[in-house]
């Protein structure tokens, strides 16, 4: 690599702070320049060690991405140190490249990303477009991240869609994405600075350029209080309430100011969301429910009111393995809100045991995971429509959960009976003490 280049990254690097480590380095051309204006995005991440529960693209820090700077040097601050990633690297007129195994503890980062050509593609071949605002102006630097993709089957979601997996729009708001496979549709969410995000669906590779605009998007705004007291530094969160994947935005949250109060900016209208506390922020002070607003109108202002801190729950259990194997060592077990986009994972004990706190009155999922094993259909809150996890409601403490996972793959949905199966109205619980396999 570049001697001048390297010794200013090995300044960056010896400076991070060892609590919260910094990914510091630097994007070049093939030929050695560097590229201004590279995004940089915490693609995905892996435990450091052990086994989790948690889909490898659903860490809070896979929502931090950064652009190089003038020397092509970028610095994603404050990751988990618990964390392995893999850092996707994108810019205009390059191939895009995706970096595994990344540990920010250890070393800087240089990536060298090879060019290519978009005027030259076939048209079949490519989704061109243009990012603007909604006074007509282009949008520079908007995220275009493709969610779907037409086939014969209809559309189809998920991972390795044969497609870029985000393109980052130019000085002009353009942008191209590139199709494997002749007169694909490709479906977008798009994103970008102080605008609403926003999906598009189904774009036609081809000649025609899309016009994608973005709106300014409304306000929410609310306060968080304790026995009538505001209540400061507690994370507050925003979702939208049908998560389904075609219209996902994303979540948002933001912290209380002095007084309590807090706002979200660029909120996209025409849709239904859900504010909570995050479990994290609260601690031992209790917890903070989900509140339900309608955000109707672009650049409106939608007040959620006062949201009370209440007295929260815990829940304590043990995870077992049926064929009375001991799990292993760092393997983790998660709990989330099925309401809000909101999660706390542990490392399971020597002997199995895992406790969670400042868990609010709703309905929850746990989930763990364990090479060769699945979460078995003996545990009462086995959701049998998706069958990687149990679903119930906690209103009031839970003591000794036993959660029984088994050996095989996870169990097809469709053989495991109806919908109205499933438990997530009935309280929380495990499978009953003596059950072996």
């Amino acid at each position: 690599m570049y001697p001048a280049m390297l010794a200013l990254l090995s300044v960056w690097f010896a400076n991070d702070p060892p609590a919260r480590p910094n990914l510091v380095g630097a994007v070049f051309a093939a030929g050695g320049a560097p590229i201004a204006g590279a995004g940089v995005f915490i693609y995905t991440a892996r435990p450091r060690r052990g086994s989790s529960p948690c889909c490898p693209s659903c860490w809070p820090d896979c929502q931090k991405h950064v652009l190089t700077d003038a020397d092509g040097r970028f610095r994603v601050p404050s990751l988990d140190p618990a964390l392995i990633f893999r850092v996707l690297v994108v810019a205009n007129g390059h191939e895009p490249a995706l970096v595994s195994d990344v540990d920010p503890r250890s070393r800087a980062l240089a990536v060298s990303l090879a060019p290519r050509g978009d005027d030259d593609l076939p048209p079949g071949l490519a989704v061109r477009g243009r990012v603007l605002d909604s006074r007509g102006r282009p949008v520079i630097g908007a995220e275009v991240v493709p969610i779907g993709v037409s086939s014969e089957f209809g559309m189809r979601y998920g991972a390795n869609l044969g497609v870029d997996p985000l393109a980052i729009t130019n000085a002009r708001g353009e942008f191209v994405i590139r199709c494997d496979v002749v007169g694909c549709g490709v479906s977008v969410n798009v994103s970008a600075r102080n605008l609403a995000p926003r999906d598009f669906e189904k774009l036609e590779a081809g000649p025609k350029r899309h016009d994608l605009v973005l709106l300014d998007g409304a306000i929410v705004t609310g306060r968080v209080l304790r026995e009538g007291k505001p209540v400061a530094g507690v994370r507050v969160g925003l979702v939208q309430a049908d998560r389904d994947a075609e219209r996902f935005l994303g979540n948002d949250d933001v912290g209380t100011d002095d007084d309590g109060h807090f706002a979200f900016l660029n909120v996209p209208p025409g849709d239904r969301f859900v504010v909570y506390g995050t479990m994290g922020s609260l601690r031992q002070m209790g917890s903070v429910g989900i509140a339900t607003i309608d955000v109707e109108a672009d650049r409106a202002e939608v007040s959620v009111g006062d949201l009370e801190v209440e007295p929260a729950h815990r829940l304590s259990g043990r995870l077992v393995l049926a064929d009375g194997e001991a799990a292993p060592p760092h393997t983790r077990v998660s709990i989330s809100r099925d309401a809000a986009w909101d999660s706390q994972e542990v490392e399971i004990d020597r002997d199995g045991s895992f406790a969670f706190d400042g868990l609010p009155s709703e309905v929850f999922t746990l989930c763990a995971s364990v090479p060769g094993y699945r979460v078995s259909p003996d545990n009462e809150s086995f959701d049998r429509v998706n069958p990687f996890w149990l679903i119930g409601r906690i209103d009031d403490d839970v003591a000794d959960l036993q959660f029984l996972l088994e050996r095989g793959e996870a169990l097809d949905s469709s053989s495991n009976g109806p919908i109205e199966a499933s438990p997530s109205q009935q309280p929380l619980r495990g499978a009953p003490a003596t059950s072996k396999k």
